[in-house]
Protein backbone atom coordinates (compact mmCIF):
# COMPACT_ATOMS: atom_id res chain seq x y z
CA UNK A 1 0.00 0.00 0.00
CA UNK A 2 1.36 3.47 -1.14
CA UNK A 3 2.46 5.16 1.73
CA UNK A 4 3.22 2.77 4.18
CA UNK A 5 6.98 2.86 5.80
CA UNK A 6 9.81 -0.09 4.00
CA UNK A 7 11.66 -1.68 7.32
CA UNK A 8 14.55 -2.81 6.78
CA UNK A 9 16.17 -5.79 9.37
CA UNK A 10 18.74 -8.02 9.62
CA UNK A 11 18.92 -11.41 10.92
CA UNK A 12 21.82 -14.12 12.14
CA UNK A 13 22.12 -17.65 12.42
CA UNK A 14 24.46 -17.86 15.36
CA UNK A 15 23.55 -20.91 17.52
CA UNK A 16 26.83 -22.41 18.80
CA UNK A 17 26.24 -25.71 18.97
CA UNK A 18 25.94 -25.87 14.72
CA UNK A 19 28.74 -25.59 12.68
CA UNK A 20 29.51 -23.76 9.35
CA UNK A 21 28.25 -25.66 6.95
CA UNK A 22 24.69 -26.35 9.30
CA UNK A 23 24.61 -22.63 9.79
CA UNK A 24 24.82 -22.13 5.80
CA UNK A 25 22.01 -24.21 5.21
CA UNK A 26 19.69 -23.16 7.58
CA UNK A 27 20.24 -19.44 6.20
CA UNK A 28 19.81 -20.29 2.57
CA UNK A 29 16.47 -21.95 3.46
CA UNK A 30 15.25 -18.88 5.39
CA UNK A 31 16.20 -16.80 2.77
CA UNK A 32 13.93 -18.52 0.60
CA UNK A 33 11.37 -18.64 2.56
CA UNK A 34 11.69 -14.89 3.30
CA UNK A 35 11.79 -14.29 -0.56
CA UNK A 36 8.01 -16.46 -0.95
CA UNK A 37 6.72 -13.73 1.16
CA UNK A 38 4.03 -11.07 -0.35
CA UNK A 39 5.67 -8.19 1.89
CA UNK A 40 9.39 -8.45 1.61
CA UNK A 41 10.70 -6.35 -1.31
CA UNK A 42 14.05 -8.15 -0.85
CA UNK A 43 15.96 -10.17 0.56
CA UNK A 44 19.89 -10.89 0.43
CA UNK A 45 22.85 -11.95 2.55
CA UNK A 46 25.32 -9.67 4.16
CA UNK A 47 28.55 -9.60 5.87
CA UNK A 48 28.50 -9.60 9.60
CA UNK A 49 27.82 -6.26 10.86
CA UNK A 50 30.39 -6.41 13.56
CA UNK A 51 33.41 -8.34 12.40
CA UNK A 52 36.87 -8.53 13.83
CA UNK A 53 38.37 -7.59 11.17
CA UNK A 54 41.57 -9.74 11.27
CA UNK A 55 39.87 -12.50 12.16
CA UNK A 56 36.97 -12.56 9.59
CA UNK A 57 39.64 -11.94 6.94
CA UNK A 58 42.00 -14.96 7.98
CA UNK A 59 38.75 -16.87 8.44
CA UNK A 60 36.88 -16.70 5.13
CA UNK A 61 40.70 -16.79 3.22
CA UNK A 62 40.56 -20.22 5.05
CA UNK A 63 37.16 -20.96 3.55
CA UNK A 64 37.05 -20.06 0.58
CA UNK A 65 40.81 -21.40 0.07
CA UNK A 66 39.55 -24.82 1.19
CA UNK A 67 36.69 -24.36 -1.74
CA UNK A 68 38.72 -24.03 -3.75
CA UNK A 69 41.20 -26.89 -3.36
CA UNK A 70 37.57 -28.60 -3.35
CA UNK A 71 37.04 -27.75 -7.02
CA UNK A 72 39.91 -28.87 -7.79
CA UNK A 73 39.43 -32.48 -6.85
CA UNK A 74 35.81 -32.42 -7.17
CA UNK A 75 36.86 -31.57 -11.51
CA UNK A 76 39.03 -34.63 -11.30
CA UNK A 77 36.65 -37.07 -10.25
CA UNK A 78 33.53 -35.58 -12.73
CA UNK A 79 31.52 -34.51 -9.63
CA UNK A 80 30.27 -31.72 -11.35
CA UNK A 81 27.02 -31.47 -9.35
CA UNK A 82 28.89 -30.87 -6.33
CA UNK A 83 31.83 -28.67 -8.40
CA UNK A 84 28.69 -26.05 -9.07
CA UNK A 85 27.61 -25.84 -5.95
CA UNK A 86 30.90 -25.48 -4.16
CA UNK A 87 31.99 -22.56 -6.88
CA UNK A 88 28.56 -20.98 -6.02
CA UNK A 89 29.29 -20.86 -2.10
CA UNK A 90 32.66 -19.36 -2.74
CA UNK A 91 30.27 -16.12 -4.54
CA UNK A 92 28.02 -16.24 -1.80
CA UNK A 93 31.11 -15.84 0.67
CA UNK A 94 32.11 -13.04 -1.15
CA UNK A 95 28.45 -11.22 -0.84
CA UNK A 96 26.91 -11.94 -4.11
CA UNK A 97 23.17 -12.88 -3.87
CA UNK A 98 21.97 -16.19 -4.01
CA UNK A 99 20.78 -16.20 -7.36
CA UNK A 100 23.71 -14.67 -8.88
CA UNK A 101 26.01 -17.09 -6.96
CA UNK A 102 23.94 -20.55 -8.09
CA UNK A 103 24.23 -19.13 -11.99
CA UNK A 104 28.20 -18.64 -12.17
CA UNK A 105 28.62 -22.30 -10.28
CA UNK A 106 26.76 -23.79 -12.80
CA UNK A 107 28.53 -21.70 -15.99
CA UNK A 108 32.05 -22.37 -14.08
CA UNK A 109 30.84 -25.86 -13.56
CA UNK A 110 29.98 -26.67 -17.82
CA UNK A 111 33.16 -24.43 -18.28
CA UNK A 112 35.22 -27.35 -16.71
CA UNK A 113 33.14 -29.80 -19.17
CA UNK A 114 33.51 -28.47 -21.77
CA UNK A 115 37.53 -28.06 -21.45
CA UNK A 116 37.41 -31.85 -20.77
CA UNK A 117 35.41 -32.49 -24.34
CA UNK A 118 38.47 -29.93 -25.24
CA UNK A 119 41.12 -32.89 -24.33
CA UNK A 120 39.43 -35.66 -25.41
CA UNK A 121 39.06 -33.61 -28.83
CA UNK A 122 43.09 -32.61 -28.53
CA UNK A 123 44.04 -36.25 -27.46
CA UNK A 124 42.02 -37.43 -30.88
CA UNK A 125 44.11 -35.28 -33.16
CA UNK A 126 41.01 -33.12 -34.09
CA UNK A 127 42.45 -29.13 -33.08
CA UNK A 128 39.80 -27.84 -35.06
CA UNK A 129 36.76 -29.56 -32.63
CA UNK A 130 39.34 -28.63 -29.60
CA UNK A 131 39.33 -25.08 -29.83
CA UNK A 132 35.24 -25.20 -30.66
CA UNK A 133 35.01 -25.93 -27.20
CA UNK A 134 37.68 -23.77 -25.40
CA UNK A 135 35.42 -20.99 -27.61
CA UNK A 136 32.47 -22.43 -25.71
CA UNK A 137 34.32 -22.35 -22.50
CA UNK A 138 35.27 -19.23 -23.19
CA UNK A 139 31.53 -17.82 -23.53
CA UNK A 140 30.41 -19.71 -20.71
CA UNK A 141 32.95 -17.57 -18.46
CA UNK A 142 32.11 -14.26 -20.02
CA UNK A 143 28.21 -14.95 -18.86
CA UNK A 144 29.84 -15.64 -15.24
CA UNK A 145 31.45 -12.15 -15.65
CA UNK A 146 28.34 -10.92 -16.62
CA UNK A 147 26.19 -12.17 -14.13
CA UNK A 148 28.52 -11.00 -10.99
CA UNK A 149 28.75 -7.79 -13.33
CA UNK A 150 32.60 -7.71 -14.10
CA UNK A 151 33.37 -4.60 -16.04
CA UNK A 152 36.73 -5.70 -17.50
CA UNK A 153 36.64 -9.41 -18.92
CA UNK A 154 39.15 -11.81 -17.99
CA UNK A 155 37.62 -15.02 -19.44
CA UNK A 156 39.67 -15.26 -22.78
CA UNK A 157 42.82 -15.86 -19.72
CA UNK A 158 40.82 -18.07 -18.11
CA UNK A 159 40.48 -20.26 -21.19
CA UNK A 160 43.57 -19.56 -22.24
CA UNK A 161 45.74 -20.95 -19.21
CA UNK A 162 43.47 -23.90 -18.81
CA UNK A 163 44.05 -24.66 -22.53
CA UNK A 164 47.97 -24.03 -22.27
CA UNK A 165 48.20 -25.98 -18.98
CA UNK A 166 46.61 -29.40 -20.79
CA UNK A 167 49.06 -28.32 -23.47
CA UNK A 168 52.28 -28.46 -21.03
CA UNK A 169 53.27 -24.59 -21.84
CA UNK A 170 54.37 -23.37 -18.67
CA UNK A 171 55.20 -20.17 -20.02
CA UNK A 172 52.05 -19.37 -21.76
CA UNK A 173 50.11 -20.74 -18.49
CA UNK A 174 52.39 -18.35 -16.32
CA UNK A 175 51.25 -15.42 -18.91
CA UNK A 176 47.63 -15.46 -19.26
CA UNK A 177 47.20 -16.38 -14.93
CA UNK A 178 49.27 -12.87 -14.50
CA UNK A 179 47.04 -10.71 -17.39
CA UNK A 180 43.95 -12.53 -15.44
CA UNK A 181 44.89 -11.64 -11.96
CA UNK A 182 46.99 -8.31 -13.23
CA UNK A 183 43.69 -6.89 -15.11
CA UNK A 184 41.47 -7.33 -12.46
CA UNK A 185 43.65 -5.83 -9.57
CA UNK A 186 44.68 -2.79 -11.29
CA UNK A 187 48.24 -1.86 -11.88
CA UNK A 188 48.49 -0.09 -8.07
CA UNK A 189 47.73 -3.84 -7.12
CA UNK A 190 50.90 -4.76 -9.61
CA UNK A 191 53.04 -7.04 -6.50
CA UNK A 192 49.69 -8.68 -5.36
CA UNK A 193 48.79 -9.45 -8.94
CA UNK A 194 52.54 -11.68 -9.11
CA UNK A 195 51.60 -13.36 -5.60
CA UNK A 196 48.30 -14.41 -7.03
CA UNK A 197 49.87 -15.70 -10.24
CA UNK A 198 52.83 -17.27 -8.29
CA UNK A 199 50.16 -19.35 -5.93
CA UNK A 200 48.14 -20.54 -8.73
CA UNK A 201 51.30 -21.55 -10.59
CA UNK A 202 52.01 -23.61 -7.48
CA UNK A 203 48.29 -25.24 -6.82
CA UNK A 204 49.17 -26.29 -11.03
CA UNK A 205 53.08 -27.48 -10.20
CA UNK A 206 51.37 -29.92 -7.65
CA UNK A 207 48.45 -30.97 -9.17
CA UNK A 208 49.66 -33.93 -11.24
CA UNK A 209 50.50 -35.76 -7.77
CA UNK A 210 47.38 -34.92 -5.61
CA UNK A 211 48.49 -32.83 -2.82
CA UNK A 212 45.78 -31.52 -1.40
CA UNK A 213 47.77 -30.17 1.90
CA UNK A 214 49.97 -28.11 -0.65
CA UNK A 215 46.79 -27.17 -2.74
CA UNK A 216 45.08 -25.81 0.14
CA UNK A 217 47.40 -24.44 1.57
CA UNK A 218 48.78 -21.92 -1.56
CA UNK A 219 44.92 -21.24 -2.07
CA UNK A 220 44.54 -20.26 1.29
CA UNK A 221 46.79 -17.60 0.56
CA UNK A 222 45.97 -17.08 -2.74
CA UNK A 223 42.58 -15.86 -1.20
CA UNK A 224 44.68 -13.87 2.22
CA UNK A 225 46.40 -11.46 -0.39
CA UNK A 226 43.36 -10.84 -2.62
CA UNK A 227 41.04 -10.17 0.81
CA UNK A 228 44.01 -7.53 1.80
CA UNK A 229 43.32 -5.12 -1.14
CA UNK A 230 39.09 -5.66 -1.31
CA UNK A 231 39.48 -5.13 -5.24
CA UNK A 232 35.91 -4.20 -6.96
CA UNK A 233 35.95 -7.70 -8.27
CA UNK A 234 37.73 -11.12 -8.06
CA UNK A 235 39.76 -12.89 -10.80
CA UNK A 236 38.29 -15.94 -9.53
CA UNK A 237 36.58 -17.28 -12.27
CA UNK A 238 37.15 -21.22 -11.47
Amino acid sequence: MTGEPTIKFTFAVDDPELDDERRQKIANKLLREIRDLDEVEKADRTEDLNPKAGNMSESLAATLGELQAQIYWLHDAEKFAELASAAATIYMKLGYTQQQAEIAGNLISQAYQLSDDAVLAQKSGNLDKEMQFYDQVQDKLIQVETTLVYQTSIAIHQMKWWMYFRHRQKLQVLLNLFLQNFKAVGLINLLTAIKLTYFLMEIGRVHKSRDIQTTKHNAIQYWAELLKIKPPRYPYLG
